[in-house]
C-alpha cells in the first residue's frame, strides 16, 4: 500500500492512498466521531483515492482514527480466526 500527505496544516490533512479501504474505514470512524471528513475517488488519469480532514486538530484526529481502526481490525481478526477454528472441516 502506498500513501502520502498532500496537505498537513494544524486544521487541516489530505492523504492519498491507492486503495479505496483504509480512507473509507478512517473516515467512518472520523464522521461517527463528528468530525468533518470526506473521501473522493480516483481521477481518470490518478488511480489513488483521497482522505480531506478539516477539524482543530486534523492529525491528533488521523492518528486517533488509525488506532480505532486497528482496534476494530484486530478484533475482527480475533473473531474470524476464532470462527474458522470452530468449524470443522467439511
Amino acid at each position: 500500500m502506498d500513501f502520502k500527505v498532500i496537505t498537513k496544516r494544524k486544521n487541516l490533512i489530505e492523504i492519498e492512498v491507492d486503495t479505496k479501504e483504509l480512507p473509507h474505514a478512517l473516515l467512518d470512524v472520523l464522521v461517527k466521531r463528528g468530525i468533518d471528513a470526506y473521501c473522493y475517488g480516483p481521477h481518470p488519469l490518478l488511480r489513488t483515492y483521497r482522505l480531506n480532514i478539516s477539524t482543530d486538530d486534523a492529525v491528533k484526529e488521523l492518528k486517533d482514527s488509525i488506532a480505532e481502526v486497528e482496534k476494530n481490525w484486530t478484533c475482527f481478526e480475533k473473531l474470524l480466526k476464532k470462527e474458522i477454528d470452530a468449524t470443522k472441516n467439511n
